[in-house]
């Protein structure tokens, strides 16, 4: 792993706490240190380091853990969250690819396109009411869709973008006080290579998306998963391997860390 990206704060066991009290958010995770400011300051809050923080993992079989039986990279998201002194509930109705983590519980579903996964997230935001969202949406969109311009497909990869900014608004409308960390789709080689052109299309209408929510005061983040995961972390060309899975939780985790300060 390149250590450059992973980012480790001295007030990182305040930091998530923090975020899901605060009113707005900032847009995207910065790739490297220090371009960027965060425009959340912890001076004069007061935070609980016992409060539970109820964590939604929302998406695709990325979220679930595919090509893993251990979580994919939830199992080491928590543990990296724990580490800093967080009490993390992850919530869901499904504990599929798990293993034997003590806390299963995701939104994950294998194959899934953007619309599909609004409608889960609508039913399970209703039941849980997180306080934080991690949102992964788009890859199959892409993989089923990315190489053909049938304009009157619902999944047609150019209309992907308003799918998922519809997706965006129905999270904040269920979850208005929850911080959501929205992640871009990961590099597409080998087989589905031929789709890249387009997930690259597709991540750049994400920022848009999240910059022109952070502006109408949404509290969400972009998180770039290619400034962590490269081709050669993926197992079949789309899905993670497990060192992919372990580059997402510390990107997950530096979003948190970098955000909450």
């Amino acid at each position: 792993m390149n250590t450059r990206n992973v980012v480790r704060v001295t007030a990182g066991a305040l930091a998530l706490a923090v975020l899901v009290l605060l009113p707005t958010m900032a847009a995207e995770t910065p790739a490297k240190a220090d371009n960027e400011k965060p425009n959340i300051s912890l001076k004069n809050m007061n935070t609980d380091k016992k409060q539970i923080l109820k964590i939604m993992p929302i998406g695709d079989s990325i979220t679930a853990g595919y090509f893993t039986t251990n979580g994919g990279y939830r199992n080491l998201l928590k543990t990296l969250l724990e580490k800093e002194g967080l009490h993390v509930d992850f919530v869901g109705r499904r504990t599929d690819r798990s293993g034997d983590m003590d806390d299963p519980e995701h939104e994950g579903y294998s194959g899934y396109t953007i619309a599909q996964i609004e409608t889960k997230a609508q039913e399970a935001l209703e039941l849980f009411h997180p306080d934080v969202v991690l949102l992964f949406a788009g890859t199959n969109d892409i993989r089923v869709n990315g190489n053909n311009d049938t304009t009157n497909s619902p999944i047609y990869w150019k209309t992907a973008p308003a799918r998922f900014e519809k997706l965006l608004q129905t999270v904040f409308k269920e979850s208005p006080n929850a911080v959501v960390f929205t992640g871009g789709v990961m590099p597409f080689a080998g087989p589905w290579a031929v789709r890249e052109a387009a997930a690259v299309e597709f991540n750049a209408a994400l920022k848009e998306i999240v910059t022109r929510s952070v502006y109408d005061g949404h509290r969400v983040v972009y998180v770039d998963f290619r400034n962590y995961v490269t081709i050669k972390e993926l197992q079949d060309g789309i899905h993670p391997s497990t060192e992919g899975y372990r580059k997402i939780a510390h990107a997950w985790f530096d979003a948190m860390q970098v955000r909450g300060l």
